[in-house]
């Protein structure tokens, strides 16, 4: 195997050598890489090709790429249902469509589609309890004033965090509203 392969390398620099010294007298000198040297089992076989080799002017070329970029953009219906008028900016902080219909449902139950509502401890669209979230909410959100919970785009956001980690802890996204209905 060792020989058929050498025999293939010498054949291709002679034929490399034969095809220079052939070469007109108007030439141009292009660097030629040398080949990679082949490996087989227990041995190595390489051959080196001069830095520089002689070729005709009519043999070099010139390559020109074009790189051409298209946009799709498909536009997808957002569901109907309960406080659908949430659903762009539910989506525009992060929710993904197929969890709207589920979340419109959340925000009916919990405050009928009413940012400003509160109750004892729970405020906006979908009614983040203060008490029990009020420490992740400062440290991730650096919201300080449970009433800062009253601007539909931080109560979403939240909630989606929310949404989030109830679904990496418990496997069930809206665990967090289960008193206002069956979620999960």
């Amino acid at each position: 195997m060792i020989r058929l392969v050498y025999l293939a390398l010498a054949s291709w620099v002679s034929i490399f050598v034969a095809v220079v010294r052939e070469a007109p007298a108007e030439t141009v000198a292009l660097p030629v890489p040398s080949p990679p040297a082949v490996t087989v089992p227990s041995s190595t076989v390489s051959t080196t090709v001069p830095p520089t080799t002689t070729l005709p002017l009519a043999q070099a070329t010139t390559t020109t790429t074009t790189t051409t970029t298209t946009t799709t953009t498909t536009t997808v219906p957002l569901p109907e249902g309960k406080c659908s008028e949430w659903f762009p900016l539910a989506i525009e902080v992060g929710w993904a469509i197929d969890r709207l219909e589920r979340l419109g449902r959340i925000m009916w139950a919990e405050s009928r589609c009413l940012p400003d509502v509160s109750n004892c401890c729970s405020y906006g669209l979908t009614q983040m309890e203060w008490s029990a979230h009020k420490h992740w909410l400062k440290s991730d959100f650096g919201i300080t004033n449970r009433e800062e919970l009253f601007d539909p785009a931080l109560n979403l956001l939240t909630a989606l965090w929310l949404a989030e980690y109830a679904e990496e802890h418990y496997g069930c996204w809206s665990q967090p509203w289960y008193m206002s209905g069956d979620w999960c």
